[in-house]
């Protein structure tokens, strides 16, 4: 009977795989920034406390249209 010495650890998902897979089931949502006009997008409503571009603190979002 064999013995398990040691798991091969499990790979976490990348960032772009998950970015794919949320397009997929359609969880992807693309916003702007109003003060700096950066655009971004949030992944299975996964909100960024501030802006990637500029840092400013957000209070709430608007989907663009």
């Amino acid at each position: 009977m064999a013995q398990i010495i040691s798991f091969i650890p499990k790979k976490k998902m990348s960032v772009e795989a998950k970015r794919w897979k949320a397009i997929a089931k359609g969880q992807l949502t693309a916003y702007t920034c109003d003060v700096c006009g950066e655009r971004f997008e949030v992944i299975n409503d996964d909100y960024p406390d501030a802006c990637p571009g500029c840092g400013r603190t957000f209070t709430k979002f608007k989907e663009n249209t």
